[in-house]
């Protein structure tokens, strides 16, 4: 992976980036493009996005995932999901990389590529959605009686994108999707489009999949922007409607036969818990004075957990650290010599082999060995919930 990209000056009067909510979306997004692979993509998760990205900002897990979300239904970039592992694809990277000649094997699948838990269960995806609906309006070709002369696809206007613009006799209409929650910035998104689409009625559609918490209804009531609402089945629900009765929709709904829901909530838990424990691997690494993590770090951070289980990293960890060996390498060789030995728990056998050998010198010297020395080293490590001695009743 590079360590240099280029930062075209057009990123400061770009429209979707200044319709970032906040400072620290737009912050996000700049500092990822040098962490991006020659294909524009990145780990996607947002423990790996923080531990990479933005390392020594005070900000959480929770918040980096907002500013995710937001680049994403900004379309600035594709987050998407890949054999169970999140992905960040930068839209149009290549296109501002002007040094980029030849790229090098992306170690991440296309969002083209997207894979399922199995292959009955379809993830719809914004571009899933705006497909079936413009070939569903064409067929049909009328919306609430007006004959339909046009449908466009992402049609471009100055620097933006309109996801789709249907044309009739009498009016326009106008449909913007997005694959997350719909926020306060869609409806100002909507809002900008329509001042674009000049000269005739043009009726707003704002689609996505539920609602943020904040979002303000009766802002569309006022400016007349119908709002629907979907869940990764595609059932679809209405929040606000004026005139517009939603065929179209109601057709999409039967159109794409999606199942699976309980198992994509279970994988959404799968994949929280993972990035809980990747967290904490590289936080570990760090905390204890490993270094800082980079991309080809946090790879060989990922393959141990992945290969030996965080319960074993965290213990050679330990180890490695009362060595005074802070060595990821040293880490991994103790790794395989304890799979080599064939014992459950290695660190417990060393452990009793150790204090053996320390009651025999003690006997032999006629000294008490004490708990002390290097073992002062595990303070940081032992002060972790996972490690702390479990207490029984009686204690």
């Amino acid at each position: 992976m590079a360590e240099k990209r280029m930062l075209s000056k057009v990123i400061s009067v770009s429209e979707k980036v200044n319709m970032l909510p906040d400072i620290f979306s737009m912050l996000l997004f700049t500092w990822m493009i040098p962490h991006a692979d020659d294909y524009g993509r990145l780990a996607g998760s947002p423990a790996k996005v923080k531990a990479l990205v933005v390392p020594m900002l005070e900000k959480s897990i929770r918040d980096v995932e907002q500013a995710i979300r937001q680049l994403e239904e900004q379309g600035i970039i594709i987050w998407y999901e890949v054999a169970g592992e999140k992905v960040i694809e930068i839209i149009d990277f290549a296109r501002h990389q002007e040094g980029l000649k030849s790229k090098r094997k992306s170690k991440f699948n296309s969002p083209n590529s997207q894979i399922t838990l199995n292959n009955s269960y379809l993830s719809a995806s914004e571009s899933d959605i705006e497909e079936i609906l413009v070939d569903l309006i064409q067929n049909d070709g009328f919306i609430e009686g007006d004959n339909i002369t046009s449908v466009e696809r992402q049609l471009r206007i100055d620097n933006s994108y309109l996801d789709i613009v249907a044309t009739g006799l009498y009016r326009r209409y106008l449909f913007e999707i997005k694959r997350q929650r719909l926020s306060n910035a869609s409806i100002e998104q909507i809002l900008k489009y329509r001042g674009m689409l000049k000269g005739t009625e043009v009726v707003c559609t704002l689609i996505g999949n539920g609602l943020a918490s904040n979002f303000d209804l009766q802002r569309c009531r006022d400016e007349k922007i119908n709002v629907a609402v979907y869940d990764d089945s595609l059932n679809m629900e209405y929040p606000l409607l004026f005139n517009v009765k939603y065929r179209h929709l109601q057709l999409l709904a039967n159109r794409t036969e999606l199942k699976g829901t309980e198992q994509n909530l279970t994988e959404e838990k799968r994949t929280e818990q993972e990035d809980k424990i990747t967290g904490s691997a590289y936080r570990l690494f760090e905390e204890e004075g490993f270094g800082t993590l980079s991309s080809i770090i946090s790879d060989q951070i990922d393959d141990m957990v992945k290969t030996y289980g965080i319960r074993w990293y965290q213990e050679a960890m330990k180890v490695s650290v009362v060595a005074g060996k802070r060595s990821l390498n040293y880490v991994n060789g103790i790794l395989k010599s304890w799979k080599s030995s064939g014992i459950d728990d290695p660190w417990k056998e060393e452990k009793r082999n150790e204090e053996f050998k320390g009651r025999t010198q003690g006997i032999r010297s006629g000294s008490n060995p004490a708990a002390g020395g290097s073992q002062g080293e595990y303070a940081k490590l032992d002060e972790q919930q996972q490690w702390k001695p479990r207490r029984t009743a009686a204690t």
